[in-house]
């Protein structure tokens, strides 16, 4: 009874016309391209303009390189438009939709006009595309794009880029070719970037009012930095360095090592400073703050030297020697906030109180040099904070 039923229900359900025989699609094919030319716009009016609607969407950022300043990007444009000449009816073919090679048909030619290695938009013909009864076409290429944009690196690496793609068609005026976009592009995030994250697609409108200039369109990328790795591999290091270059004026002079440690420090710094410039563009547009305050640590840390060797000199001078009145001075300043009265002219006493000169410039230098790099780092932590809200 089951087998009764379902012949019956074949019988007297009508065959799809859709399914069509590889007969009727070579058939349809030779039909449409017998008069047909790729290289005319697809209208039998010739005066008017075809109007190409276009769709980006980006799937991923795949590399910013800080260097060249290049962004490469994963993209996908979907183009639709009308061809008047590949329409057929349907019931005559059994057939809704047919593909057919790109250098069969005409295609609006698009370049990203920024590209760094090329500039044409899907020149070859492995893209997949949908060719409907009434000549509607979905043309859905994707390709992997490297561009230039210029990258302001003064909040490195707090920073946030705006990059700019600029698409036009080539080979048609704006009376010839309307290329609009239907919405804004949009970012599908099926690729995540370790190191920057997409802030917001946006479509920027260039006014033409001249009708025989080619149609462009702007596109703007804001990027955001994820700055957890340079914040704990940069930045802290530096900050520790800079508190540890104070930790030499506390040194005593007799241990013999206080020249060795800052040494070290100043060496320290140095090799952050060749790892930052590494990952920085050759420019001097826009300076890092990164780079100004290693360098202003780096200076600290030279003259920390300087006062260093000054500091083990007079340590180890001679008894002999006057102590001179800009160093009693000097004395007398640091040992009246600990109610100390001194007697430096006494001639009794001339290598301990060289000894006291000594630990006196390094007292004074600990509290100028911690006011300095207090101040640099409240600056700089009070930089970020107020790029970053």
């Amino acid at each position: 009874m089951e087998l009764l039923s379902l012949l019956v229900l074949a019988i007297i359900t009508p065959q799809s016309k859709s399914d069509s025989s590889y007969g009727s699609v070579m058939k349809l094919r030779d039909d449409l391209l017998a008069n047909y030319s790729h290289t005319l716009r697809p209208l039998k009016n010739q005066s008017e303009a075809i109007d190409v609607e276009l769709l980006l969407l980006v799937d991923g950022v795949t590399e910013v390189n800080d260097i060249s300043q290049t962004v490469t990007l994963n993209f996908v444009l979907k183009v639709n438009w009308t061809d008047e000449f590949l329409q057929w009816d349907k019931d005559e073919y059994g057939i809704e939709f047919i593909n057919l090679p790109n250098s069969d048909k005409w295609t609006p030619r698009l370049m990203v006009l920024n590209s760094i290695h090329k500039r044409a938009i899907f020149s070859d013909d492995q893209h997949p595309y949908m060719i409907s009864y009434n000549g509607q076409i979905n043309w859905t290429p994707a390709s992997v794009f490297t561009f230039y944009c210029q990258l302001d690196m003064t909040y490195f690496p707090f920073d946030s880029q705006t990059c700019t793609i600029f698409i036009m068609a080539i080979d048609y005026s704006m009376q010839q070719l309307n290329i609009y976009f239907e919405e804004g592009p949009r970012f599908t995030s099926k690729q995540e970037n370790g190191e920057w994250d997409v802030i917001d697609l946006e479509l920027q409108e260039t006014p033409q009012k001249d009708l025989t200039e080619r149609p462009e369109h702007k596109v703007l990328l804001k990027l955001k930095r994820r700055s957890a790795f340079i914040l704990l591999n940069v930045y802290l290091p530096v900050i520790v360095l800079s508190f540890l270059n104070l930790a030499v004026f506390v040194v005593p002079a007799e241990s013999g090592e206080k020249l060795s440690y800052v040494l070290t420090v100043l060496l320290s710094l140095a090799v952050f400073i060749s790892v930052v410039s590494g990952m920085l563009p050759t420019t001097s547009t826009n300076i890092p703050i990164i780079t100004i305050y290693l360098s202003l640590q780096l200076l600290i840390s030279t003259v920390s030297v300087l006062l260093t060797v000054y500091v083990i000199r007079i340590h180890h001078r001679s008894a002999d020697k006057p102590i001179p009145s800009h160093l009693q001075f000097l004395t007398r300043i640091m040992k009246k906030k600990a109610n100390n009265k001194v007697d430096l002219g006494s001639s009794d006493d001339r290598i301990k109180n060289w000894n006291i000169v000594a630990l006196s410039v390094d007292k004074l230098c600990l509290y100028i040099f911690t006011t300095i790099v207090l101040s640099s780092c409240c600056a700089l932590l009070f930089i970020i904070a107020k790029d970053e809200y």
